[in-house]
């Protein structure tokens, strides 16, 4: 029902503000987002890809939007099971993670995410310190209690999980 009513309101957008206004390609990003939760990939894809064309040709590459859309679009290449795809864009917003803040919520999401990625492509150290990087960081910005910091401290563990490091995790686990 989330989606159809994006997709709706994606489509007055086009109709009364253009196909390039902001408002519009947010909604595009909503509608991205959704096909991905749906998982109708290869339309998640296509929309993100559009947006992050037009973001890059109008805000250029290192603009908040631009970069957005580069997780959106990161987002649903990882999900796709795309994962070589996803960790390039996302290594490239990293890149640009001063943009953000280093505690931005956005910039958290984009490690977190990062680290995911590495994970499914076999790359277990790499996401490991990733996580051990980003935890202390969502605990100081969002808090103990915050969602992103339980789902992070949840994803670490999981990672101390592969790596044989059992005491690691169950204090982890424990914690959150």
């Amino acid at each position: 029902e989330s989606l159809k009513l994006h997709e709706e309101t994606l489509a007055l957008q086009k109709e009364i503000l253009g196909p390039d206004h902001r408002d519009t390609l947010q909604s595009m990003l909503s509608v991205a987002f959704g096909y991905a939760t749906a998982k109708r990939y290869d339309e998640a894809i296509q929309f993100g890809q559009e947006v992050l064309a037009l973001r890059m040709k109008t805000l250029g590459p290192d603009h908040l939007d631009t970069l957005t859309s580069k997780m959106v679009l990161a987002r649903s290449y990882g999900m796709a099971g795309r994962n070589a795809e996803a960790i390039q864009l996302l290594e490239e917003v990293l890149l640009h993670k001063a943009k953000f803040g280093p505690r931005h919520p956005n910039a958290l999401r984009c490690m977190r995410n990062l680290a995911w990625c590495y994970a499914q492509a076999g790359r277990e150290t790499d996401a490991l310190k990733l996580l051990e990087e980003v935890l202390p960081l969502v605990q100081s910005s969002l808090g103990f209690d915050h969602r992103e910091t339980l789902e992070s401290m949840t994803a670490l563990a999981a990672r101390y999980a592969v790596a044989g490091r059992e005491a690691e995790e169950i204090k982890l686990r424990e914690e959150a």
